[in-house]
This record gives C-alpha cells, sequence and structure tokens, in this order.
C-alpha cells in the first residue's frame, strides 16, 4: 500500500509554526510523516521562504529552523520543472514562489495543501486542499 504524499507550500510552513489558522492540517500531516505513514514535499524555493521569514523574525530563529531540518521533508530542486514555473508565471498573476509549490503539485500529480488565497486564480489547473 503506497503511502498519501502531499505538496505544501511557504504558507503552510509557516500556519503550523506560527500556528495560524488551519496549522491543526499541516500538524497532522507533519505528525504522520515522522512516524512513516506520508510524504511530504516542498520545493527548495518555498522551504527558502520559510527559512528567511523565520530568521527575519528573530525570535527562537536557531531553534526553529533546527526543528525545520530534523523534519522528514522531502525537499524538491527546483530544476525539473522549471518550464511549468514559467508556463505558470506566465499565464497566471501568481508569485513566482506560488509558481514552485504549484509546478511540484503538478509535477507530482498530487494536492498543494496551502491557504494562501492566491491559488484560486489556477481554477483546475492544480488539486489544492485549503486549510481553512
Amino acid at each position: 500500500m503506497s503511502l498519501p504524499e502531499y505538496v505544501i507550500d511557504s504558507h503552510a510552513m509557516l500556519a503550523f509554526l506560527q500556528k495560524d489558522p488551519g496549522y491543526g492540517r499541516i500538524e497532522t500531516i507533519l505528525k504522520a510523516a515522522v512516524a512513516g505513514e506520508a510524504k511530504v514535499y516542498i520545493s527548495a524555493v518555498n522551504l527558502a521562504e520559510v527559512q528567511y521569514q523565520v530568521l527575519r523574525r528573530g525570535k527562537d530563529s536557531s531553534r526553529i529552523l533546527a526543528a525545520l531540518e530534523a523534519l522528514p521533508l522531502i525537499v524538491t530542486s527546483a530544476d525539473s520543472y522549471i518550464p511549468q514555473v514559467v508556463e505558470l508565471r506566465a499565464k497566471y498573476d501568481i508569485s513566482l514562489g506560488n509558481c514552485f509549490a504549484a509546478a511540484l503539485a503538478q509535477d507530482l500529480r498530487r494536492p498543494l495543501i496551502t491557504g494562501d488565497r492566491n491559488f484560486h486564480k489556477l481554477g483546475s489547473a492544480i488539486t489544492v486542499e485549503w486549510l481553512h
């Protein structure tokens, strides 16, 4: 039996770290990943966005970054889906970071877990599971 697979973006990770609305959904997914019961993918670009936000806020940044490193996230290099990123960026009015998350979800044919309402602009281009 194959494990459930998810793609998360920086919005979802930051919601989890800050206990924003919907963080429980990410917490459940990450607990499943820690237990070896799920696979969780994140683009290297989105992980860099999360790390930047953590460092920018300063408070407990080294502890939070260490906790992030310990999570069993499957960090994907952007190289393999650059053409999809470019196509999404040209077609939709969403940020480059969001394009990386969307392209990864498209490439893996997995749902994107997010609370970022800008993904509504993609319509049916990807499957989105909303945090809230």
